[in-house]
């Protein structure tokens, strides 16, 4: 049975996401104490963290250990608060995590939204037809690129860019989609996995932040040869 790793120290809510999650076919390993966490993500396979940003004495407290856990950890990580920080919510996803839900009524969309981003995190091992990619070493070549599927790296010329698991997905996605005009809907939905009756603002400009941040390390590759152009009006094209 997949596992999901739960950080809280309120009961009801814990109930809530234990309840949901075994109704989905997921065991919930629940976590008071945020020092074994390190220990148990070295030693089993789980599919999804929920972070309750209350379990420690400040958001910082938090955000330090996400931090850490995100470096060790490719896959879902969904952060909660009680009550909406804005500054909160943008650097929960400067730190590159996956969400941040204020104060959840049930588990079942906590739950749901673990399945929908391991959906979207296990897309990067299906083949394409924009780009030639090798099934025996799931690898896909792009000019001078080299993306690897199995180790979640991006290689230029042999030199691993290290970029960050969200960098990776952006990347990956971008170059299975070269030469093509992507609104920062479409880039969203195909990234984050959050197919939304209304494309907000703050969906938006998660766009733009990790857009930002992957041409900087563009600009450092040596020929310069890629580029994500920003097409006014419409969003973005890589080349």
């Amino acid at each position: 049975m997949n596992t999901i790793l739960l950080v809280t120290n309120h009961l009801k809510l814990a109930m809530k996401i234990n309840a949901a999650g075994n109704n989905r076919g997921f065991f919930i390993n629940n976590f008071t104490n945020i020092s074994d966490i390190d220990s148990y993500l070295s030693s089993s396979k789980i599919v999804g963290i929920v972070w309750d940003l209350e379990v420690t004495k400040t958001f910082k407290d938090s955000l330090k250990e996400l931090k850490s856990v995100r470096e060790n950890f490719h896959g879902p990580i969904i952060t909660i608060e009680k009550k909406h920080h804005s500054e909160h919510e943008q650097a929960i996803f400067e730190a590159h995590l996956d969400d941040y839900i204020i104060d959840p009524n049930d588990g079942l969309g906590i739950i749901l939204r673990i399945e929908q981003r391991n959906w979207v995190y296990n897309q990067v091992n299906s083949d394409s037809d924009d780009t030639k990619v090798n099934k025996h070493d799931s690898l896909m070549k792009y000019k001078n690129f080299t993306v690897d599927l199995k180790h979640f790296q991006v290689k230029y010329n042999d030199d691993n860019m290290k970029l960050t698991p969200k960098e990776f997905y952006l990347m990956n996605y971008l170059i299975r989609h070269s030469g093509m005009v992507l609104s920062r809907e479409k880039i969203y939905n195909g990234v984050w996995g959050s197919e939304q009756d209304e494309f907000s603002y703050i969906s938006s400009r998660i766009v733009d932040m990790h857009v930002s941040h992957l041409r900087d390390k563009l600009k450092t590759l040596a020929n310069d040869e890629a580029k994500i152009k920003t097409i006014r009006g419409f969003g973005y094209q890589f080349e």
